[in-house]
């Protein structure tokens, strides 16, 4: 019966749904291809189908009414099933694939209509979680419901926006088997809304476009593609947003599509890593480059679906049109085959592309149990013709490209990994997954654990045999003594040279040191560059680790641990080294070590990472080290630290790409050196990361500076009680700071010289100046935006902006607070709430009340409060001295604003419907004009 399961191999070539039409392809091999179409004119399905040539032969009606309202339709690639969701009947139906020969040599699929599901109310989408055997369904109100992939039973359903936006306007859902999580498309507010896989909990939420409506994920490339319609403004014209996948998805890149028409879809080509999106014409793209390749030119593309003609073959390419579907053979990335097309009677205008070899089965293992560096063979289906991009699982423990022995479709060999577990074995083959739980391909292996050996200081001999009756009296020779997967047990004691240890100790692949009973001590002393050195999954925990004594505020001239490998270091005390730990990629091509739970300090360097290293670093106390975690790797992850009373920098974020989340970072300065210390220091990054960290009572909070083409995002963090700048902000880069708290910094709340930034929704209250957007020393310019801030009770300036001083205005400093369309600033309580030097400025829907001055210009410049064509409705009265005093020779803009009512030619409410011209006023006239409104000039 096995084999009769297992006789053939499915494709599944593409899905097409749309709100007028859904269309589905698929094959099996050496079979016809056949386009299921769903009308919502005759609510019926529609079978296209192709001969073995890949022509298109004819069209013929099948009998199933799926009812009016579809709005999208799901593959199954595990249960061969197709999900159909129904927003008008609030029904999720369900067809089973049934294959059918016809003749020897032709054989095709045919739909069996197995249930229909009743549903909440307004299902919009639908997708599958292949890892755990789930099939998701979400509602336009954020209710995601998860039915068990077997049985279709219930299993639970949750609000997914509940903490986010309590009014969701949810359009679609994919999943993401690589990274486990489900990411949620809400065109209400423009938000991505990252869910974990498994628990549903909240992971992010990103703020992503003004009208978003289709979203796929590349696991090629790990990242996350979102389409946004525009409004129709020059401002919002539709994009297509390109964001990296995980976690904390940042964006890449934006790419614009230029005028405003239905622009809805995007679909991901995996054969031939490409994008697909339709916007009056096929746009194509370089999914690794993200350039423009080509457009394909047909009738007005409605939807798009691409799907997968075998293993080896090329794709193809559906183009639904206003009354056609055209077939296209993709042979390169702008070449195209026509194959034909059929007549519809309604456009397809929603696509969910789904094109896969089927889910990788596992059919046996063998053996069931080893240690790690044991063969096992694993026999099954779908795994693909090579390794490439997939991975085998064992426990959660991905096994390491050198572990792979050999992988064919239907066979692989691996070797288990050194830090495997206990647990499934999973395979993963693109985003889909094998094992989900209570399936019936769920395939357990044990890691048999080595051997146990025992080390005792104080009772041991080294001439013993490593037994707990009989331990050795030594680190150093029971590492001798251990091979992979054996765990050496430390007892109480002080273990140094004089007791025979030799530095450094040497921890083997595979090896695992735990200390245990209390307090175990390892004195490093010289000679020797470091304490300990840990090979290839190798791991420490619950060991103290210190260095010789040396004078006050000296450190050894050498590292406490050094890491070469995937390794793991676990509460653990590093103390008194020139570096604490020491992560370094060696010869591997790239490693992902772990630092948690330990104590690090008084070292010149707490932790160091360079190379090709992707290091997490997680709930470990930094403190009293020069620098604490110093980071030149290609990816770190640094959570949840506490760090203090470092001297120079708290994290400095070098390397490729920094995620920095959940950090507590304080009281770093130098107390001899009254400038020096940084919370956080980036330097050249090319993405970083910085979320919901609180950075406190350093000299600086976070000195960042980006290089051309670079991303940052600052999120959710604390910057509070900084003697100087709560962020610094430099070089080339493009970011978003977002939702930050910028309070009682000594100087500037934020200190920004940057080329390309937003900053929206930040709170920036009791520093001495807000926020400071000063000109670069060098050629390059400053553009600016503020979107929805709290600039509020800053001591002089709440937003002080200066350009470069010339005989003549220069364009060096443009800023936006506010935009013309919305998304206004409040400024209250500050000395002064806008000043600007020498600046282009455009300011519109804020609110600038009760500060002392309003608004300033000075020297040259070209500022614009409100024009004819865009009233500037900023609401600028109650300021105690003036609310706008212009020190320029040159127009000011305002039209359009709320001044008091006392404002020469002001109607009852303050509404001024004039522009205003040159020169102020005296401030102490109390209002904006003089009675002629016009200004008379004064010299600044």
């Amino acid at each position: 019966m096995l084999l009769k399961k297992y006789a053939f191999q499915f494709q599944c070539l593409a899905l097409l749904i749309s709100m007028g039409i859904s269309l589905s392809l698929w094959g099996c091999t050496a079979s016809p291809f056949d386009a299921y179409v769903v009308s919502r004119n005759t609510h019926k399905l529609t079978v296209l189908n192709f001969d073995k040539d890949r022509q298109l032969l004819d069209v013929e009606d099948s009998p199933f009414d799926v009812g009016a309202g579809a709005t999208d339709v799901t593959y199954d690639p595990r249960h061969r099933r197709i999900y159909v969701t129904n927003s008008e009947e609030n029904t999720l139906s369900v067809f089973k694939m049934k294959k059918i020969t016809e003749g020897y040599f032709k054989s095709k699929y045919i739909l069996d209509r197995l249930e229909e599901i009743s549903t909440d109310e307004g299902p919009v989408a639908a997708a599958v979680d292949s890892t755990h055997n789930l099939v998701l369904i979400l509602h336009r109100d954020g209710t995601l419901i998860r039915l068990d992939g077997n049985d279709l039973f219930l299993k639970d359903e949750i609000n997914v926006f509940y903490a986010v936006n309590p009014y969701p306007d949810a359009v679609d859902i994919t999943y993401d088997a690589r990274n486990d999580l489900i990411y949620v498309l809400d065109a209400a507010f423009g938000t991505l809304l990252i869910l974990e896989g498994e628990h549903r909990e909240y992971v992010d939420a990103i703020n992503t476009a003004t009208n978003p409506c289709s979203l796929c994920y590349d696991y090629i490339n790990e990242r996350i593609y979102i389409t946004d319609r525009g409004d129709g403004l020059v401002s919002r014209e539709p994009s297509l947003s390109v964001y990296k996948a995980g976690r904390f998805c940042s964006l890449i890149q934006a790419i614009s599509l230029g005028v405003p028409y239905n622009c809805s879809e995007v679909v991901y080509d995996e054969a031939h890593n490409l994008i697909y999106v339709n916007r009056g014409l096929t746009r194509v793209y370089d999914a690794e480059s993200l350039d423009f390749v080509t457009e394909i030119s047909t009738s007005l593309p409605y939807s798009i679906a691409t799907g997968l003609i075998d293993g080896t073959s090329p794709s193809l390419l559906y183009i639904g049109q206003p009354s056609s579907v055209e077939a296209f053979e993709i042979r390169e990335a702008d070449q195209y085959i026509r194959l034909g097309y059929v007549s519809l009677s309604a456009p397809a205008t929603k696509i969910a592309a789904v094109h896969s070899l089927g889910c990788p089965e596992i059919i046996s293992l063998s053996p069931l149990e080893g240690k790690p560096g044991d063969t096992v063979t694993i026999l099954g289906l779908n795994f693909g013709d090579g390794q490439g991009l997939s991975r085998v699982e064992f426990g959660g423990i991905s096994a390491t490209e050198g572990d792979i022995v050999s992988w064919s479709h239907s066979k692989i060999e691996v070797n288990v990994p050194l830090m495997g577990q206990s647990g499934p074995v999973r395979v993963v083959v693109g985003n889909l997954s094998s094992a989900p739980p209570d399936g019936e391909d769920v395939k357990e292996f044990t890691v048999v654990p080595g051997r146990s050996i025992h080390v005792n200081a104080r009772d041991g001999s080294d001439h013993g045999d490593g037994t707990e009756a009989s331990p050795y009296q030594t680190i150093t020779c029971a590492l001798s003594k251990a091979g992979p997967s054996d765990t050496i047990y430390i007892h109480w004691g002080r273990y140094t040279r004089d007791l025979g240890e030799r530095f450094p100790l040497r921890v083997g692949e595979g090896v695992h040191l735990e200390g245990c009973e209390g307090y175990v001590q390892v004195k490093y002393s010289s000679p020797g560059d470091a304490a300990v050195e840990m090979a290839e999954g190798s791991s420490l925990n619950n060991i103290g680790i210190y260095g010789e004594e040396r004078a006050a505020g000296e450190a050894v001239p050498a590292t406490g641990i050094i890491c070469r490998g995937n390794v793991r270091v676990e509460d653990t005390a590093v103390t008194g080294f020139r570096t604490g730990i020491s992560l370094e990629s060696g010869f591997h091509s790239e490693i992902s070590p772990v630092i948690t739970g330990s104590d690090i300090s008084a070292c010149d360097k707490g932790i160091y990472v360079y190379g090709n290293v992707n290091a997490k670093i997680v709930d470990n106390n930094l403190f009293q080290n020069r620098i604490a975690i110093d980071m030149a790797g290609n990816s770190n992850y640094v959570a949840s630290n506490d760090l203090w009373e470092n001297l120079e920098i708290g994290i400095n974020a070098g390397g490729r790409t920094a995620f920095l989340l959940g950090n507590m970072i304080s009281k770093t300065f130098d107390p001899d050196q009254a400038a020096v210390g940084q919370g956080i220091s980036g330097g050249g990054l090319t993405n970083s990361f910085f979320y919901r960290n609180c950075v406190s009572n350093n000299h600086t909070g976070l000195g960042l500076f980006t290089r051309n083409g670079y991303r940052y995002i600052i999120r959710d963090n604390t910057f509070h009680g900084n003697s100087r700048e709560g962020l610094y902000l430099t070089g080339d880069g493009e970011g978003l700071i977002l939702q930050n708290r910028f309070e009682w910094n000594g100087q500037n709340g934020i200190y920004l010289t940057a080329e390309h930034s937003i900053l929206e929704r930040n709170t920036i209250a009791h520093n001495q100046d807000g926020l400071l957007i000063m000109y670069r020393s060098d050629s390059g310019s400053v553009e600016t935006t503020l979107i929805g801030n709290y600039i509020i009770d800053n001591i002089r300036d709440g937003v002080s902006i200066v350009g470069k001083l010339n005989d003549e205005f220069e364009e060096t400093v443009s800023v936006r607070i506010g935009e013309a369309e919305g998304g206004g600033n409040t400024i209250t309580g500050n000395g002064t709430g806008i000043s600007s030097h020498n600046a282009k400025l455009y300011v519109f829907n804020n609110s600038i009340e009760s500060n002392q001055q309003g608004v300033k210009v000075h020297d040259a410049g070209y500022v614009v409060l409100g024009s004819q064509m865009h009233p500037g409705n900023n609401v600028i009265r109650n300021n105690t001295r003036v609310g706008l005093t212009n020190y320029m020779n040159r127009l000011v803009h305002a039209e359009g604003n709320v001044w008091n009512p006392d404002v020469q030619g002001a109607d009852s409410e303050g509404r001024y419907d004039h522009q205003t011209v040159e020169g102020p006023v005296e401030p102490e006239y109390g209002n904006n004009f003089g009675i002629t409104g016009q200004y008379g000039k004064i010299q600044f």
